[in-house]
């Protein structure tokens, strides 16, 4: 947290500050239902988010890319309000288990629920009125454009580069999963609405999802590797003909 310059931390406290009066004001206003599935959906939620892949964008900080968008996108469907609450203790439990810090945390349950009470608002309001695909459509993407407004703007704040570059490192490669991410998670509602042990057959394409997401990061490190050496074979050249003049 210290290394943080003062517009980032200024952006850190008003996300947690938005997140925290959010969340109040929407348990205000529902009544949580609590069921045997709570448990099994925070179990989800812990195990999509702990499993992670990791892009480097420099040397000190990176970019983590999980498959929990799916299981948003599935508790905004099937669990209502209640989600809102597995989202936090899913987060909370996950961060702990990769021993993040308290600060990364806390940011990251603020972002998530901030995520989660947009989709939700967005499925109350268009469910029942436009076609099916067309909210699911609208979940997908206001998924992808908010969480990458919301994390690519922390990390660009933190790392003091430019949120494009952010984007181009991080997120213009992972489109392709994101499309296979988040309309899994519509198909998880799907199987659920029909028969709960029906959602196991989802667990093939979060799989692949996950090993995209990973074979990403490794090909990122992989050319920034690649990069480096050419840089210093470069260097060691000019020097060479330097010494030889």
């Amino acid at each position: 947290m210290e290394r943080l310059s003062v517009s980032a931390r200024v952006y850190y406290f008003g996300i947690v500050s938005v997140a925290t009066v959010g969340v109040l004001a929407f348990l205000s206003l529902i009544q949580l239902q609590i069921s045997w599935a709570v448990l099994f959906w925070i179990a989800l939620y812990i195990l999509a988010d702990y499993s992670e892949a990791r892009l480097k964008i420099g040397k000190k900080d990176d970019v983590v890319l999980t498959i929990t968008e799916a299981i948003v996108v599935f508790l905004v469907i099937v669990s209502g309000g209640m989600g809102v609450i597995v989202t936090i203790i899913g987060t909370l439990v996950a961060d702990l288990l990769n021993q993040r810090k308290i600060y990364q945390c806390v940011f990251n349950i603020a972002q998530r629920c901030i995520i989660y009470l947009v989709l939700w608002a967005i499925y109350t309001v268009f469910a029942g009125v436009a076609f099916e695909f067309v909210v699911l459509l609208l979940l997908g993407v206001a998924h992808y454009i908010i969480d990458i407004a919301l994390v690519g703007s922390m990390i660009a704040l933190a790392t003091k580069q430019s949120w494009w570059h952010v984007y181009r490192v991080s997120y213009s490669n992972t489109t392709w999963v994101h499309a296979i991410t988040l309309p899994t998670g519509m198909v998880m509602a799907l199987l659920w609405s029909i028969n709960p042990l029906y959602i196991v057959l989802s667990v093939g394409p979060l799989i692949l999802a996950l090993y995209g997401f990973r074979m990403i990061a490794e090909l990122t490190t992989q050319n920034t590797l690649v990069t480096f050496l050419g840089l210093m074979v470069k260097m060691r050249r000019e020097d060479t003909e330097v010494s030889n003049r």
